[in-house]
Formats: C-alpha cells, sequence, structure tokens
C-alpha cells in the first residue's frame, strides 16, 4: 500500500487558503458597502498575515483614497482605469 506523502499538506494548503478567501471575503464585503474605515482595518489585518497579497495592498490604496475622496452614491464597485 502506497502512502500519500502529500496528503497532510495538501490539508494545509487547502485551510490556508480557505483561511484566505473567508477573510478576503469579509475585507472586500465592507470595501463594497463603502464601510471605509472599517474596511481599512481589516484589510489591514489581512495584509498583515497575508504580506505578499497585492491586491490587498491595491484595495488598501484604494480605500484610502475614498475615505478622502467618496465615489457617487451610484457606485457598484467598478474601478476605471485612466492611465497606465
Amino acid at each position: 500500500m502506497k502512502k500519500n506523502i502529500f496528503l497532510n499538506l495538501e490539508k494545509e494548503f487547502n485551510n490556508e487558503k480557505r483561511k484566505l478567501v473567508e477573510k478576503w471575503q469579509e475585507c472586500h464585503g465592507l470595501y463594497l458597502a463603502k464601510e471605509w474605515k472599517k474596511a481599512k482595518g481589516k484589510i489591514s489585518e489581512f495584509i498583515k498575515e497575508f504580506p505578499e497579497d497585492l491586491l490587498a495592498k491595491d484595495y488598501l490604496s484604494k480605500i484610502e483614497h475614498f475615505i478622502l475622496n467618496p465615489p457617487d452614491h451610484n457606485w457598484l464597485g467598478v474601478d476605471i482605469i485612466d492611465n497606465k
């Protein structure tokens, strides 16, 4: 009988990814709800735990912008990129 030496590693990987996804969903939900201060706090915590996540850093930058320059009331979370 062969043993799968990667089985435990696979479980850890899946648990880590699941944790990342669950935490990100909370961050993104606050972002879409325009709860900027709460979103900033949660995303800052997320970045401490997952410092390599560039998307989270990008969202943090957007939130800091929106705190000073709130989007229109009908904003749906869509960003328009107008520069390279």
